[in-house]
């Protein structure tokens, strides 16, 4: 849990509740979007799926948070979230908090759309099992399945 520090220009910690347990949580500096160097700012609470931001009038500098449900909410900063398809969120302290959906498409969680995304959709609807993480992410209706009704929402997200 964080404990505010007392000062000039300093906010109150965010805390961050989500419907699953965090995994883990850094900075944005690596290839996957962790690191376990720098964490000054961000603490993962006790309680399942709990996150607090301290200090953050120093600068965004956590923009990685692993869910147990495979999903990624990506850019951490200041002024807003970016959270991954399924997922809620809510903060108390922090007026400018805003939620944006992850990049529509982005099946294996890069954060780009590209011809490997096409590719993890169809395995993802043949072989739903094989991925659990890939077959979240393909659940593009957000109707709680990864199906045949996927494909049109994947198709539009692409051409968009």
């Amino acid at each position: 849990m964080c404990v505010p520090l007392r000062g000039r220009g300093v906010r109150p910690p965010i805390r961050i509740d989500f419907t699953v347990p965090v995994v883990r949580a850094g900075a944005n500096i690596d290839n996957d979007g962790f690191s376990s160097e720098r964490q000054p700012q961000l603490r993962v609470c006790g309680q399942k799926g709990s996150i607090a931001i301290c200090d953050y009038d120093q600068g965004p500098d956590f923009r990685a948070v692993e869910l147990s449900n495979c999903e990624r909410i990506l850019s951490i900063e200041l002024g807003g979230l970016s959270l991954s398809s399924c997922l809620y969120a809510a903060s108390d302290g922090f007026d400018n908090l805003t939620f944006d959906t992850e990049l529509c498409g982005d099946i294996d969680g890069d954060g780009f759309l590209g011809s490997a995304d096409i590719m993890e959709f169809v395995q993802a609807l043949l072989f739903p099992a094989d991925d659990l993480c890939r077959t979240n992410r393909a659940d593009v209706n957000l109707d709680g399945s990864t199906d045949g009704r996927d494909v049109q929402p994947f198709v539009d997200c692409v051409l968009l």
